[in-house]
């Protein structure tokens, strides 16, 4: 298991590995024209992850992480959520 901090210290391809391999799988919400936005939560430590993704040029432009649920908010008319909050 992985602490938030532990996840922040990593390469970022391995935080794109530790992503798909342990965190559940949202949803992705386009943000503009060319940048699609992952959001996965990564239950054991209760913390989300936001992969920004350029899709024009296919690479990730960043990845940011959070665990308080206000930075949710613009997926909560997208997405339940419900399950995966404690």
């Amino acid at each position: 298991m992985k602490s938030l901090y532990e996840f922040n210290n990593l390469t970022e391809n391995d935080k794109l590995a530790f992503v798909q391999d342990e965190c559940v799988f949202l949803m992705y919400r386009m943000e503009g024209v060319v940048v699609a936005l992952h959001l996965y939560y990564y239950q054991p430590s209760d913390f989300y992850v936001e992969v920004w993704h350029n899709m024009e040029l296919n690479e990730i432009e960043f990845i940011r992480t959070f665990k308080s649920r206000k930075c949710l908010n613009p997926y909560y008319d997208e997405i339940d959520i419900k399950d995966h909050l404690r």
